[in-house]
């Protein structure tokens, strides 16, 4: 995996105090939620910024018609966490646009440097955090970002029409389906093996036995997760609300 970097350091120095002391008091399925609802509403911020890109009087380089979006693995991230929690990032990967970082379109300093810390957005998670985020992603969390990225980028409506629906139409159904694929896959994983006894009755495979619980119990964790994040989709966030859209895109 490439070395990560930081965009901002003192940007950095507050998502740790948030993120690596404050939710370390909060309960797991309060932070599978939360988790969630979070990503939900920096991927209506994406999609505002990226709406953005369509009118050249708000660029400082310039684009095709339909320029080529893609979704990588994340390239930037805040801190770094220790063991046992790792850092998750919030948004499913790095949109690049024609080969380069989407903030270095935007004519606007200020929405570039805060997109730019959007995708470097990372919280101290359990580390079945990351399991659950990393299937979801390899069950089209990833591509459902990047599919609603490039039809804000491609569209020709009003951008709030736009937005709501690449998140509506691209976004949300996508995202169920991959938390909903990635539950499928883990519910899927084997059971802990049964008790194998040689001929004094001794289980000669207890380690492996309890490896395997332990391994079921995580899995079990992170089923918990998916479906919480499943149930995040149930109601929009409040970026997507008319005011919420025109106050990221910097309308009066």
């Amino acid at each position: 995996m490439a070395t990560r970097r930081v965009p901002d350091r003192e940007a950095a120095k507050a998502a740790r105090f948030t993120h690596q002391i404050v939710e370390h008091f909060r309960s797991d399925p309060q932070l599978a939620k939360s988790h969630a609802e979070t990503r939900n509403g920096h991927v209506v911020k994406v999609l505002c910024w990226l709406a953005l890109l369509r009118d050249a009087q708000n660029r400082s380089l310039p684009l095709p018609p339909r320029p080529r979006v893609t979704c990588e693995e994340a390239q930037w991230q805040h801190f770094r966490e220790s063991h046992p929690r790792q850092a998750a990032h919030m948004l499913p990967g790095q949109i690049m646009v024609d080969g380069r970082y989407p903030w270095l379109y935007l004519k606007d300093a200020a929405h570039a440097r805060d997109l730019q810390l959007l995708f470097a957005e990372v919280r101290a998670l359990p580390a079945n955090f990351n399991k659950a985020d990393s299937a979801a992603e390899g069950k089209g969390l990833t591509e459902a970002f990047r599919a609603a990225g490039e039809y804000v980028l491609h569209g020709r409506g009003p951008l709030r029409q736009d937005i709501t629906a690449a998140y509506r139409t691209l976004w949300v159904p996508g995202a169920r389906a991959a938390y909903a694929a990635a539950e499928e896959q883990k519910r899927s994983r084997p059971s802990v093996p049964s008790p194998v006894y040689d001929l004094e009755r001794n289980i000669v495979n207890l380690d492996e036995i309890e490896e395997a619980g332990q391994s079921q119990w995580d899995v079990h964790d992170q089923i918990r997760i998916l479906m919480r994040y499943g149930a995040s989709l149930d109601e929009a966030p409040p970026e997507l609300r008319p005011h919420k859209m025109d106050e990221i895109l910097g309308r009066p």
